[in-house]
């Protein structure tokens, strides 16, 4: 299995299991995604925010209701909301922006991956919608990676909050990032 794949994986799971990120990515697979869902009910403008870090690999994941995005859940009705919907899945693609890591850790792009949401081409899809996205960083010293700061509220003036998961080299832990708290430090 390749890292990215283990990272992605790890990120789904970080808050359910206490594990090597490599046995977690083997081990649980899915598991934690649909237990945070169980247990959050649907409300608009929050989010899942999770970073994993593995050696000098680095992937920040976001899971979060379209409404928060884009001011709607469901198929976009006409060309606007179809603009709309294009104009936030660019701006998330060229997504490494919307985050910092602290320049002690000398991290550098690597890629992104957007799940677009289930339905979204289909004209009568409504009810809940949710889009995910990777972004992921090599970083030359890893091991002084202890801060992640988000743009994502500014961003995004329909989002309030993101429940923040990480495990890293310096162990696991979490926090809560709003429009007044954007910096998370471990």
């Amino acid at each position: 299995m390749g890292t990215k794949s283990k990272l992605g994986q790890a990120a789904l799971l970080i808050g359910s299991v206490h594990m090597p990120v490599s046995a977690m990515a083997s081990d649980h697979q899915g598991h934690h995604h649909h237990e945070f869902q169980a247990h959050q009910a649907h409300r608009h403008g929050e989010g899942l925010l999770t970073l994993v870090q593995d050696q000098n690999l680095v992937q920040i994941s976001l899971e979060v209701d379209t409404h928060s995005l884009w001011g709607f859940e469901h198929a976009p009705a006409d060309e606007a909301q179809w603009a709309q919907v294009e104009q936030v899945l660019t701006r998330l693609e060229q997504g490494h922006a919307l985050f910092s890591l602290n320049d002690q850790a000398q991290c550098r792009p690597d890629g992104v991956n957007l799940n677009r949401p289930e339905g979204l081409d289909r004209p009568s899809a409504s009810g809940h919608m949710a889009l995910e996205a990777d972004w992921q960083w090599r970083c030359e010293n890893p091991s002084a990676l202890n801060q992640l700061g988000v743009t994502l509220f500014a961003q995004f003036p329909d989002l309030h909050s993101l429940t923040v998961q990480r495990l890293t080299a310096q162990g696991s832990g979490g926090g809560q990032l709003d429009r007044q708290h954007t910096t998370l430090s471990w």
